[in-house]
């Protein structure tokens, strides 16, 4: 069992690999205040939410879409994606319609840590304030740590085994911040196993292949 159940304040990430992210670049339909914001986005440097092994950014050795908006096929390959947050939290958007109406979006997650999600050929991609990396590249030794301090996406049988946990609030339940939780099938996020708020100690049960959301909890192997 990987030593990253224990209550964590932050997003850490367990090895430190030397080479930084190398930008893609952006779509050249995008209109100007977009590419001039992507632009922007680009030449800034990059600020995680929390440090990993106590740097200041995020250093890994795989290829990193920057904020900006992308044709899924087109400006990245279709597949499964690690977002993760910069600054205080990030914005991913994945919808049918360039123009994200409201009836296209597939799903509209704000995030304080990270996220995982599968894009298809097709589908559009907005990232804001985040970065998103293919999960055939996110480097093995690198997991997810569990945060009590806001919510991320734990994929179990890699960040976590499978197994029987027991998930409690955090510190903020006394003003009233209960903990939430919630099991799905797949990064498509369209089949929920289970979930609920946590007012208490709550067990849970996970198998491989699951993802596990979670919100202000501590997760402690039961």
């Amino acid at each position: 069992m990987k030593k990253t159940l224990s209550v964590l304040l932050c997003l850490l990430l367990t090895v430190s690999l030397m080479a930084g992210c190398g930008s893609k670049e952006k779509i050249e339909t995008e209109p100007a205040s977009q590419s001039e914001a992507a632009s922007a986005a680009d030449e800034k440097p990059m600020e995680p939410a929390a440090p990993i092994n106590g740097k200041e950014k995020y250093d890994i050795d795989a290829t990193c879409y920057q904020e900006g908006f992308y044709r899924i096929g087109q400006d990245m390959p279709e597949g499964e994606y690690m977002v993760l947050a910069l600054g205080m939290m990030g914005t991913m958007r994945l919808a049918t319609d360039e123009k994200m109406e409201d009836d296209s979006i597939l799903m509209s997650e704000v995030f304080t840590h990270n996220t995982v999600v599968t894009a298809c050929t097709g589908e559009f991609l907005r990232l804001e304030s985040a970065i998103a990396i293919p999960m055939g590249e996110w480097p093995a030794e690198l997991v997810i740590s569990v945060p009590e301090d806001g919510d991320a996406v734990l994929m179990v049988g890699y960040d976590i085994p499978e197994g029987a946990y027991i998930l409690s609030p955090n510190s903020l339940e006394r003003l009233g911040v209960y903990g939430e939780y919630t099991i799905f099938y797949s990064s498509r996020y369209d089949k929920t196993h289970n979930g609920t708020y946590v007012k208490e100690a709550t067990p849970i049960t996970l198998e491989k292949g699951e993802y596990l959301w979670i919100n202000h909890c501590r997760l402690e192997a039961a």
